[in-house]
């Protein structure tokens, strides 16, 4: 069985993390590495924190068009190009956007029944 790091949290509560080759410590715990401990955490800040965002480029207007980046979005997710949760961010948004097609949609064909009524009734 691994051992545990010997590094005591400021609780009072040991580190449950494994320990590291050749070491008591956990690579986060280890004085010999605290350099190699700086440099990674550096490294991590300085990654790009915007969520890449699936179907970039999608034009959508229609609900064929959610649906088309709906399963972009599913198969990104599937090979690990995409979080779940910025997945469920676009989810969520899809939905509200197909909401608001089907107002659109709604809203343009009462406009063309009523235009042509008006027509039908100019021309009584």
């Amino acid at each position: 069985m691994a051992a545990k790091c010997k590094h005591i949290k400021e609780d009072g509560n040991r580190c449950d993390s494994y320990v590291i080759t050749g070491s008591d410590y956990c690579f986060s715990h280890d004085p010999e590495r605290s350099e190699e401990k700086i440099a990674a955490v550096t490294k991590g800040g300085l990654q790009i924190k915007r969520p890449r965002v699936c179907g970039d480029n999608i034009r959508i207007t229609k609900a064929r068009d959610v649906m088309m980046l709906l399963a972009r979005c599913i198969n990104e997710v599937r090979q690990g190009q995409l979080s779940p949760k910025e997945a469920n961010a676009v989810g969520y948004l899809a939905n509200i956007l197909l909401g608001a097609i089907k107002e659109t949609d709604i809203e343009t064909k009462i406009e063309e029944v009523q235009n042509a009524l008006k027509i039908r009734n100019e021309n009584r």
